[in-house]
């Protein structure tokens, strides 16, 4: 049975979502030095899927490249794909294809029976792992945080930390949720980007909400109505991520303070 979310596949806010996420999980990867980057995907849906409509896929491609050329890793990974007659690559499919190039953590989350079934077999026939896949996103909240090699060590120091949040409706539930689950992974220097989705096809700005535990933002923001995204960062990743999304053409909302010498 197709639902909405079946038939978003490949369509203009999916190419904005995964050309940005492709670029800040190929970052949070390269922050990666001492210990794993973990994924979470909070409205994971499927590793990959049947595009709705590849030729439109292609125009919209086509127009963004030439505004903004930074998408061409995104494109590179989908088209091959795509010009091979093999599914269309979903968020946690790119984000997986990315990050398993490094030690990793996954964490996906599924609320529908039938797909979260279909996405296990996915990420095993893939040759990917997913540490959690959940079916309520209130169980991020209760996942311990893994371990390093030392038991007494937080496998998070010295890694870093990538969400992408995109539920069909961006509500204070989801977002507590949210952050509930972000206050068990995340401490003051913490490496970590959630970048979040919502439609909005009534406003052309759409409030974001209040940024989690040890974030600032929204530190960038896109509007392409009805596909509105915004990025949220910690401190330590904030230099590094804006430029990324940047390049994408989306609007930066960070401004670095001046340091006022005291007299």
């Amino acid at each position: 049975m197709t639902d909405q979310a079946d038939r978003t596949v490949g369509n203009l806010g999916d190419i904005l979502k995964h050309g940005a996420l492709v670029r800040l999980a190929r970052l949070a990867a390269q922050r990666a030095i001492r210990a794993p980057v973990t994924y979470i995907d909070t409205h994971a849906y499927l590793l990959e899927a049947e595009c709705e409509d590849p030729l439109s896929w292609k125009r919209n491609i086509n127009r963004e490249m030439s505004r903004h050329p930074a998408y061409t890793d995104y494109v590179r990974r989908q088209k091959e794909r795509l010009d091979a007659g093999e599914p269309y690559r979903c968020s946690a499919g790119l984000a997986l294809d990315i990050i398993s190039e490094r030690n990793y953590h996954a964490i996906l989350a599924e609320e529908d029976d039938d797909r979260r079934r279909t996405l296990k077999s996915q990420v095993r026939q893939a040759g990917y792992r997913a540490e959690y896949t959940l079916s309520n996103l209130d169980e991020l909240a209760e996942i311990e945080p893994p371990k390093g090699e030392d038991e007494d060590e937080d496998d998070h120091a010295g890694g870093s930390l990538l969400m992408l949040v995109d539920p069909v409706t961006l509500d204070d539930d989801v977002w507590s949720k949210v952050c509930n689950g972000l206050d068990n992974f995340i401490e003051e220097e913490s490496e970590a980007m959630v970048l979040v989705v919502q439609q909005d096809p009534d406003s052309e700005q759409p409030d974001w909400p209040e940024a989690p535990t040890h974030f600032d933002g929204p530190v960038a923001r896109l509007h392409r109505k009805p596909f509105h995204l915004a990025l949220y960062s910690t401190e330590s990743m904030i230099t590094r991520a804006l430029p990324e999304v940047e390049k994408l053409g989306w609007e930066i909302l960070w401004e670095e303070e001046d340091d006022e010498d005291d007299e």
